[in-house]
C-alpha cells in the first residue's frame, strides 16, 4: 500500500527532528561544563547528574526506541496482492497515519528534552525546570491525541449495521 503524501512529509519532519537533536548536542557539547543535569523529577529540580557526553542517549534513544520501532511497524500491513476488503486496507492507512503522527510527536518531545538540558547546563542555573511536569503533560497528551484520531477516522470507516 503506498505511502499517502502526508505520511512522507511526516516521515521527513521526524528525520528533521532527529537530525536537530544530534545537531544540537554536536553544537553545544564543547561549551557544556563535565557535569550536567540528567534527569529531573516531578517538579523539575535535577535529581541526577552525569557526564555531558552522557546527552548523546538522548537522540540515540530517540532513534532506537521511537524512531526505528515506530518505522517498523509502518511497514507491518497487507500485501498489495492480499485480498482483503476495502475496510481493512483503509483501517490499516489510519492505524500508519496514527502511528506516524505518535512518532512525530514523540521525537519532539525528545528533541524538547535534550533542548531543555542544553540550555539548563549552558545557563548555569539549576532553578525549577518545567521539563518534569510538561513533559509528562506532553506525552499524555499526544498519546491521547494519536488514539483519538485513530478512534474516530476508524468509526468513521465502519460500516453501520
Amino acid at each position: 500500500m503506498p505511502r499517502s503524501s502526508y505520511e512522507k512529509w511526516i516521515e521527513v519532519i521526524c528525520i528533521a527532528v532527529v537530525a536537530a537533536s544530534f545537531v544540537l548536542v554536536m553544537g553545544h557539547i564543547q561549551q557544556l561544563p563535565e557535569s550536567i543535569a540528567i534527569h529531573f523529577d516531578w517538579s523539575g529540580y535535577p535529581d541526577n547528574w552525569g557526564s555531558k557526553h552522557t546527552l548523546w542517549l538522548l537522540p540515540a534513544l530517540s532513534v532506537l526506541i521511537i524512531y526505528i520501532p515506530l518505522t517498523a511497524l509502518s511497514f507491518l500491513h497487507p500485501k498489495p496482492g492480499d485480498t482483503l476488503p476495502m475496510l481493512i486496507h483503509r483501517n490499516v492507512r489510519i492505524t500508519r497515519m496514527s502511528l506516524a503522527l505518535i512518532k512525530l510527536n514523540a521525537l519532539f518531545l525528545m528533541w524538547w528534552l535534550t533542548y531543555i538540558v542544553v540550555q539548563s547546563a549552558l545557563s548555569g542555573h539549576i532553578d525549577q525546570n518545567p521539563a518534569g511536569v510538561v513533559s509528562i503533560f506532553l506525552l499524555i497528551l499526544t498519546l491521547i491525541i494519536g488514539i483519538s484520531i485513530y478512534l474516530i477516522k476508524a468509526k468513521r470507516s465502519t460500516p453501520s449495521a
